[in-house]
């Protein structure tokens, strides 16, 4: 994992020097239905491995993150499906987004 996330990194910095990297913290998941995906062990795994890998990761290489995980926790709403945004959730989802990091871009957004 954090091999391939370097690599990707670097990708986007090996076609654009000037590169703003920003690390999202994936989203949580949540129970609908039968819940075939299983919410709960995938939030663990979230939780154990995937955010402290690339919370580490964004650390050392001085990135900002953007803990979308712990926002969707506070806007399941927005998760129709219990993953999806939709409709009007996209634009909640976008406006944490920008909102989080509207302020530190070297560019302005056009």
């Amino acid at each position: 994992f954090n091999q391939s996330t370097n690599e990707l990194l670097d990708s986007f910095i090996e076609i654009n020097p000037d590169v703003q990297i920003i690390m999202l913290l994936p989203t949580a998941l949540f129970k609908v239905g039968k819940d075939e995906w299983n919410a709960e062990a995938w939030n663990a795994n979230l939780d154990k491995h995937v955010t402290p890998l690339l919370k580490k990761i964004a650390e050392e290489r001085k990135l900002q993150t953007v803990d979308l995980h712990a926002w969707s926790l506070e806007n399941k709403e927005v998760f129709v499906d219990g993953l999806h945004p939709k409709d009007e959730g996209y634009k909640v989802f976008a406006q944490f987004v920008y909102d989080s990091i509207k302020d530190t871009l070297k560019k302005p957004i056009a």
